[in-house]
């Protein structure tokens, strides 16, 4: 279907999609999709447009604005914008987008995760799986096939993981010397026995509690507590597995400080007791 907005050449084509009730319970779900191409004068802005847009620019650059900063949108970076929010899009020269709108699912979830560590404009390598997934959508469209809802829920799902990954990632940047992030995330990995506080975590690496913890958090996805907490279960569901220590000695050997706060936490991480994880069968 030809769009026809300002500033968007005949050339350009946009499709709408109704999700069944099923997909906007349990998928990620599409609610258009669509591929423009733009010339000066194109310019979205909106308060709120009910949905999240992934947009992969082909072509020509633009301008993004989104929580009080501009963005400069170049060829082939992928622009994620939380839709429910304020936001504006524009381009002064040309350029080519192939774009998605959707929900569902853990949408919010993956946007914020990938927005605290990336912002909203993010590079794609050459080897990106992206691309080949927007031009699958887009030909279904076109051709008067649209894909199945769970199958387009998985493509959802491993763009949003894709660029979750994103940071983890890119090599070239990688320091030679660990960050103080990655300092303390090794203490954590062999101190993880002992009593660990914020504040001592924040010492190690001579940063403040508040900066510490939100910058933990940014670069490995976890706040510290949470990273922590998933070292001792890790260690935990080993010994359970490969000894037969008694439950409360695998308590204190994985870092808790009593059998009853190790039984609640393995339970209300791993969804059953620490006893019926030894005895099940994997």
């Amino acid at each position: 279907m030809q769009a026809d907005e300002k500033g968007v050449l005949k050339s350009s084509d946009i499709y709408f999609s109704t999700p069944s009730n099923i997909a906007k319970n349990i998928f990620f779900y599409l609610l258009c999709a669509g591929e423009f191409h733009c010339t000066e004068g194109y310019q979205i802005k909106r308060n709120d447009y009910n949905s999240f847009l992934m947009m992969l620019i082909q072509k020509g650059q633009g301008n993004v604005y989104y929580n009080d900063r501009l963005y400069i949108a170049g060829e082939k970076n992928l622009v994620l914008l939380n839709c429910h929010f304020p936001h504006e899009y524009d381009t002064r020269h040309s350029w080519e987008t192939q774009w998605i709108h959707f929900d569902g699912n853990k949408s919010a979830d993956f946007f914020n995760l990938i927005y605290n560590r990336s912002g909203c404009i993010i590079p794609l390598k050459p080897s990106s799986i992206i691309p080949g997934y927007f031009k699958e959508i887009l030909n279904s469209f076109r051709s008067g096939r649209e894909l199945p809802e769970p199958l387009l829920s998985s493509y959802i799902h491993s763009m949003l993981s894709e660029l979750l990954l994103f940071p983890i990632d890119k090599s070239p940047m990688i320091p030679s010397t660990p960050s103080p992030i990655q300092i303390a995330v090794q203490f954590i990995e062999t101190h993880y026995k002992q009593k660990l506080t914020l504040e001592i975590l924040a010492s190690q690496v001579n940063l403040s509690v508040y900066h510490f913890a939100r910058r933990f958090k940014k670069e490995i996805g976890y706040a510290p507590y949470e990273y922590l907490l998933k070292m001792r279960i890790g260690q935990a569901k080993i010994l359970l597995k490969k000894t037969v220590m008694p439950i409360k000695e695998v308590a204190y050997e994985s870092g808790f400080s009593n059998e009853s706060s190790f039984v609640f936490y393995f339970h209300k991480n791993v969804g059953i007791t620490p006893a019926q994880f030894r005895n099940t069968p994997f």
